[in-house]
């Protein structure tokens, strides 16, 4: 886990932060860059997560890893939340895999009966000062699944027009992560069966100019209708 430094630039334009992680030269240069944006509409902690056995293989080449890849929420939390493998059972996680869309977790814990170990991990977030998290699915693969989790530390309502650029924030993100993990051939483990790739080698995707313009008038709200128009 790494922590983030502290937001330097809250009023961070999403432009900026686009031209900004695309000269990141570390995961955790990057991570920190997330951390800064997010906390500038009041999202203080921010976690990267493997959340499925193959997404970790594929770093690692081994399930047996902790599935939290970068973080700053507070460490009591996530050495209980590894420890006790509380993410085996995490309703928001589980639903993640289902869904390509941002969740939010009070709405998805409202929505359901809570098991015991559920309601032991509510706990274990309200101790830790955690008020709501939104999570943000990011599916490689049907199986390859990774998400940005983002948690806040105070009661108040939050703007929920800002879903679209916290998505998007998150693909740019695992975008810039994938290209920093091509830098680093010694942490990719051989392939193994069939495949010809090496089995943690992560394609890194490119966007064109006008697709870039497509994500950014969409966090900014626009719907595609809207963003037809204005391109």
């Amino acid at each position: 886990m790494v922590p983030c430094a502290k937001p330097s630039a809250p009023d961070m334009q999403f432009t900026g932060f686009i031209e900004a992680l695309g000269s990141a030269r570390s995961r955790e240069e990057a991570f920190s860059l997330v951390c800064q944006i997010v906390a500038s509409i009041g999202w203080k902690r921010a976690a990267f997560f493997a959340v499925t056995s193959e997404a970790r293989q594929l770093l690692c080449g081994d399930d047996g890893i902790s599935p939290v890849i970068l973080s700053n929420y507070p460490e009591e939390y996530i050495s209980n939340y590894t420890t006790n493998y509380l993410y085996s059972i995490d309703p928001v996680m589980l639903l993640a895999q289902q869904n390509i869309t941002p969740l939010t977790r009070n709405e998805v814990e409202a929505s359901m009966v809570l098991s015991d170990r559920q309601i032991t991990l509510r706990s274990l977030r309200i101790c830790a000062g955690i008020t709501d998290e939104i999570v943000c699915p990011i599916h490689r693969s049907s199986t390859e699944i990774f998400a940005l989790c983002y948690a806040r530390e105070d009661y108040e309502d939050w703007d929920r027009s800002f879903l679209s650029a916290i998505q998007v924030i998150s693909i740019h993100f695992y975008y810039t992560f994938t290209r920093l993990m091509q830098s680093l051939p010694e942490s990719i483990p051989q392939s193994s069966g069939l495949s010809e790739k090496p089995a943690g080698t992560i394609e890194v995707p490119s966007l064109t100019q006008r697709e870039r313009e497509c994500l950014l008038w969409t966090a900014r709200g626009k719907s595609a209708s809207m963003v037809s128009v204005i391109l």
